[in-house]
């Protein structure tokens, strides 16, 4: 019986916020970033993506929106303006995958994450920050910001 009762409770908590992140994000643009950025990789390494967003988000003071839309941050939008292209690359199953990892992202966490890039690149910033950690194809770093 009590672990009925946790579980309805977790979906609880989970579909609330769930609908604060829809809330919170406004716009389908969030999940498309974290869906092209890394909809390959698993659910912890979208987290970590979305984590990247929200750490900017409190130390910029910018909505989500604003940071995944600066100019050369999320490598996904430096071709291409957000716009109706992105449905031809971002399957529902992505979609839907990037709406729980922002949800999950959500969660208090310390993790400091506010930079990422693939394994297979050594970025010109990569020796001025501090290696955390490596998921799937993705290093994640965190650079202090004053």
């Amino acid at each position: 019986m009590k672990i009925i009762q946790l579980m309805i409770a977790v979906v609880f908590i989970i579909t609330l916020m769930l609908i604060s992140s829809l809330a919170e994000a406004s716009t389908k643009i969030v999940y498309d970033t974290i869906a092209l950025e890394a909809g390959g990789e698993s659910l912890q390494g979208q987290v970590a993506v979305c984590r990247t967003i929200r750490n900017r988000m409190r130390e910029r003071g910018l909505t989500a929106e604003e940071v995944v839309t600066q100019r050369k941050q999320y490598s996904c939008w430096n071709t291409y303006k957000p716009g109706s292209w992105q449905d031809e690359h971002v399957t529902p199953t992505q979609f839907d995958t990037a709406i729980e990892a922002w949800a999950l992202s959500g969660i208090e966490s310390s993790d400091p994450v506010n930079m990422y890039c693939r394994t297979d690149c050594n970025p010109w910033w990569e020796d001025k920050v501090s290696y955390l950690y490596t998921i799937g194809n993705h290093k994640f770093f965190y650079e202090k910001r004053s």
